[in-house]
């Protein structure tokens, strides 16, 4: 009998040995698997935010001028310069012509240009012209050109015009608001000088509404 009862009680010792050790193992194995699992995430995170911190860097070194002019057939076209520092490639086109009609051209759309899009634009150079297919009608295009690095560069046709001139008139007029200390410079110009100065009459006829006081 005693025999027995130390057989039972060894057999008792070596399962709870066993099931300790069984219990051990699992708790190691989860253990693990979790800090793989976190040490992964972490390491894609990492990775994600580099890459994000890269390709904001590419969007911001990236400069295109989109130069909308009157091609073969009466035809909407288009060059692009790349003035920044790295190789531009345009993906996709939008172009809302003078009845207010989105046409669209590019990967992922029906319709493309001649030559096909997408089309790329080494630094400090001009793309090929890329012909829309549109026959030119009066009013105003607005162009909308979109590269692979998300940017958005845009351009009309007719170009809208660059006043100089207005720009200079406008200098001129923030002598009358912005600088009171500029006024007897003002005043003490005769109207020859002031026509000189003033060559878009802004600054004539805002002294003829609101005129100078010493």
């Amino acid at each position: 009998m005693n025999v027995k009862r130390e057989s039972r009680a060894k057999k008792r010792a070596v399962s709870g040995v066993l099931s300790g050790l069984l219990l051990f193992s699992m708790l190691f194995s989860v253990g693990t698997g979790f800090f793989l699992f976190v040490s992964s995430g972490e390491s894609q995170y990492s990775h994600a935010l580099s890459n994000r911190a890269t390709n904001l860097q590419s969007q911001l070194a990236e400069s295109l001028a989109i130069a909308p002019t009157l091609g073969a057939n009466n035809h909407l076209v288009f060059t692009a310069t790349n003035s920044g520092g790295l190789a531009a490639n345009m993906t996709d086109v939008f172009v809302v012509d003078p009845g207010g009609v989105t046409h669209t051209y590019g990967v992922g759309f029906g319709s493309n240009t001649t030559p096909a899009l997408p089309g790329g634009v080494t630094p400090q150079k001009t793309s090929v012209s890329y012909d829309t297919g549109l026959t030119v009608v009066a009013g105003t295009y607005a162009i909308k050109v979109i590269t692979h690095r998300g940017n958005a560069f845009t351009a009309t046709y007719p170009p809208a015009p660059t006043n100089y001139a207005s720009s200079a008139g406008s200098d001129q007029l923030r002598l009358l608001d912005g600088f009171p200390h500029r006024r007897p410079l003002l005043l003490q110009m005769g109207p020859a000088d002031r026509d000189q100065l003033d060559n878009t009459g802004e600054l004539r006829r805002e002294l003829q509404r609101r005129p100078l006081r010493s």
